[in-house]
């Protein structure tokens, strides 16, 4: 409210402002305020004043914001800019902008220019030279390495994820022998022949990867949901997973099958409901590695899809024992079920025209002692052994065990026969002599160790180890896709499981066996070696070095008494008494001073 106001208008007139300003009120309106730092008016200042005559002057050295002057002609000393030329031109206060193109770093401006260096054409926001731009929601970038072409003949799409990259070695070309649709790669009608595949030349090239959804088919090649791999056959057909795992079917019958503990070949087989079963109406056959052996397995012919009892033919056991016609064995073995005793043939040995042959007997009585070889005899002829030829050895003289008497005998002493066939070293027991054999090679009599005298050798045990199956816990089943490629089910593997059958002997059982049989054998041995203890070999033909000593070749070599025992002396000619205890003739002298004999036996 004013203080100093009109009678007639108290809302006009002056009032003070702050405490050291001065307000000018009008209608009750603050039109101006005088303050220390000069006039302020939100209104504005109007004047009639004749021309040439200032209507207010504006007195400041910094910038006046917001002065407008309506049809008003300033002041003399008033200062004004120059016009503009070139694409933007001013005259006074009117202003213009013109097209112009140029190059270099002339200023272009028009409303589709055409830039010529670089020369683009005509661009507009969307466009370069007719090529459309698609405006990218926030940025994109193109990149093209200096001094390089990029040449598109046709429309292309590339789609990808972030990260990917197409890369085209130096002169590869990316040509229509591959592309790809919606359901397929092909390369049909292509080759690929020296192209570097997964390597590093063609030679070594290979796919690192090739992998496809449901069945995949190629010339020959056919691989089915479950992993199941056929050579020339499909081989979901005769192959469902069961027996572990994925199966190679190679042409219609061959078939490679695994697990995790079994590997198995086999030809007309498959697995299939717990049982080993006929692909076709023929024969089949198996081999398969399980437990570190090898067992192979013959069927006679079957009907296709019926199961099959296999015959386990032959083994190749951990331990590398090879058992023909046996399943079990601590050393190799070759059996054949034939009749005994009757001619029948087990094993040929040799070439066609000049096999040794080895037949079925059933006769015992060979002695137990350690030998290269120990042989039955037919229990029908008791013989051994024919031989068309000669049988040839090592050693000099033929020899006979004889009871002893559990006396002891050196090689090349001179023994006597008592009247019982028993040996004894006293003169006056003898009713003739003999020398005992050093070097036989071929010795008789050889009953003493027989199975009927000390027992049978214990034979060596081979440890049973488990007995495992694959179990098939559930099927699986292939993948089903509809007609429009839609997977409609997905491929799932069958499971298995390794089922033990028969159980296999523990630790504990293991070395309580081996324990009995080294104890057995201890006793078998100790039994042996006592009844060998009871005989000696003495010799009755060939050559047999005798301890007699002064000899000359061609004399003889005879019995003689040495107080009570048995002494041998040489005689040059012998009388006929001499001549009946003559135990050989002397055929040359040995380096140790011994003489070797001709053996005699009267």
């Amino acid at each position: 409210m004013p203080s100093l106001f009109f009678a007639t208008q108290t809302n006009t007139g002056l009032y003070k402002f702050s405490t050291a300003g001065l307000g000018v009120a009008v209608s009750g309106v603050s039109v101006a305020t005088f303050e220390a730092t000069g006039l302020r008016t939100p209104q504005q200042i109007g004047s009639t004043v004749t021309t040439g005559t200032a209507p207010f002057i504006v007195a400041s050295t910094t910038k006046v914001d917001n002065l407008h002057v309506a049809r008003a002609t300033l002041a003399d000393s008033a200062t004004t800019n120059a016009n503009l030329t070139g694409p933007i031109t001013s005259v006074g206060n009117a202003t213009a902008v013109a097209s112009q193109t140029g190059t270099g770093s002339t200023f272009v401006m028009n409303t589709s220019p055409t830039l010529v260096t670089p020369v683009l054409g005509v661009a507009t926001a969307t466009s370069i030279n007719k090529l459309a731009i698609t405006t990218p929601a926030t940025g994109s970038t193109l990149s093209i390495a200096d001094a390089k072409t990029f040449t598109v003949s046709n429309t292309v799409t590339l789609a990808s994820t972030d990260g990917a990259t197409l890369a085209i070695g130096g002169g590869g070309t990316l040509a229509s022998m591959a592309y790809q649709s919606a359901t397929a790669v092909n390369i049909d009608g292509g080759t690929i022949d020296g192209t570097v595949i997964g390597g590093t030349t063609p030679a070594a090239g290979s796919f690192t990867t090739l992998s496809a959804t449901g069945a995949l088919t190629t010339n020959g090649l056919k691989e089915d949901a479950a992993g199941n791999l056929g050579l020339g056959v499909t081989p979901s057909a005769h192959l469902p997973a069961g027996y572990g795992g994925p199966i190679l079917q190679v042409g219609g019958r061959a078939s490679i099958m695994g697990s995790a503990t079994t590997a198995a070949y086999s030809n007309n087989t498959y697995y299939s409901e717990g049982f080993f079963r006929h692909i076709g109406d023929a024969p089949a056959t198996m081999q398969e590695q399980i437990n570190g052996q090898f067992n192979f397995y013959t069927a006679p012919s079957g009907t296709a899809g019926n199961p099959i009892t296999f015959t386990q033919a032959m083994t190749l056991d951990a331990s590398g024992n090879l058992l023909v016609g046996a399943t079990s064995g601590s050393s190799h073995t070759v059996l054949k079920d034939v009749t005994v005793d009757a001619g029948n043939a087990v094993l040929l040995v040799g070439t066609p025209g000049g096999a040794g042959t080895f037949y079925g007997t059933s006769g015992t009585g060979q002695n137990g002692a350690n030998a290269t070889m120990r042989f039955g005899k037919d229990a029908v002829t008791n013989r051994t052994l024919n031989a068309a030829g000669t049988i040839n050895a090592s050693g000099a003289d033929y020899a006979e065990y004889e009871r002893n008497n559990g006396l002891t005998f050196a090689k090349g002493d001179i023994v006597g026969f008592k009247a019982d066939g028993t040996l004894t070293n006293i003169f006056a027991e003898a009713i003739r002599f003999g020398l005992k054999s050093t070097n036989p090679s071929y010795v008789g009599g050889d009953t003493w160790g027989s199975e009927d005298q000390v027992g049978t050798r214990p034979e060596q045990p081979i440890r049973k180890l488990d007995k495992t199956e694959q179990k098939v816990i559930s099927d699986g089943s292939d993948e089903i896709v509809d007609e429009e490629g839609n997977v409609v089910s997905e491929a799932v593997d069958a499971i298995t499981e390794t089922v033990v059958i028969a159980l296999g002997d523990t630790d504990a059982e293991w070395e309580a066996v081996e324990a009995k049989y080294q104890a057995d054998l201890t006793e078998f041995n100790e039994r042996l070696e006592a009844a060998r203890q009871q005989v000696d070999r003495v010799a009755y033909s060939g050559k047999v070095p005798v301890n007699v000593f002064g000899a000359v070749p061609g004399g003889y070599i005879i019995a003689a008494a040495n107080d009570a025992s048995i002494t041998g002396q040489f005689v040059q000619d012998p009388d006929f008494a001499q001549y009946k205890r003559a135990v050989g003739r002397v055929n040359r002298i040995l380096e140790d001073g011994r003489c070797e004999v001709a053996v005699m036996v009267h």
